[in-house]
């Protein structure tokens, strides 16, 4: 658990598997943190993640993330989640659209179309918080 810090990452990585985004975090320039969870445990203990991109592994050592996110959807309400998956199968993208997932994608994740994602999803929140 974070504690005694302001919690407001631009990007929330929840995978055992960190070091398949060590070359993709490097080439973000994101203005602001990128925090990694190993565990669907440790997301669940985890602040509510404010304005944050969430990407959530299918595949995590406790859980899957589809019960991840089906666990954290109440609180992660009108922000993001992408779902991600090590290979392709057509059932997880499915079953990720379906729970509400913004995006599906399969590593390595592109690090310019992350950005673009990340770029979309920052002016959405900019208008959804404007009058």
């Amino acid at each position: 658990m974070i504690a005694g810090r302001r919690f407001n990452p631009a990007l929330v990585v929840v995978d055992a598997a960190r070091d398949d985004y060590q070359t993709l975090t490097a080439q973000l320039d994101v203005d602001d943190e990128v925090v990694f969870f190993a565990t669907g445990r440790d997301a669940l203990r985890a602040p509510d993640g404010g304005d944050a991109f969430w990407l959530v592994s299918t595949q995590l050592p406790d859980m899957s993330g589809f019960d991840l996110y089906e666990m954290l959807r109440d609180r992660l309400v009108g922000t993001s989640v992408g779902i991600v998956a090590a290979r392709y199968r057509p059932e997880e993208e499915i079953r990720a659209y379906q729970a509400g997932a913004v995006i599906f994608a399969c590593k390595p994740l592109d690090a310019a179309w992350l950005r673009a994602c990340l770029r979309s999803f920052s002016d959405n929140v900019v208008e959804r918080s404007s009058p």
